[in-house]
């Protein structure tokens, strides 16, 4: 399975298959993705503060 992004505050994230290890580091470092993760891990008062 490749990783997954549900479109919303949560995120799922599948299984990575070997051949995946490499544009991983990519998805990962996206900045979309780190913004949906930050959002969905952080509270929305904890978001305020920063």
């Amino acid at each position: 399975m490749r990783p997954v992004i549900l479109k919303g505050e949560k995120i799922s994230l599948a299984v990575l298959l070997r051949e995946d290890l490499k544009k991983s580091w990519e998805w990962f470092n996206d900045r979309s993705t780190v913004k949906y993760l930050f959002n969905s891990a952080c509270t929305p008062e904890r978001r305020a503060i920063h």
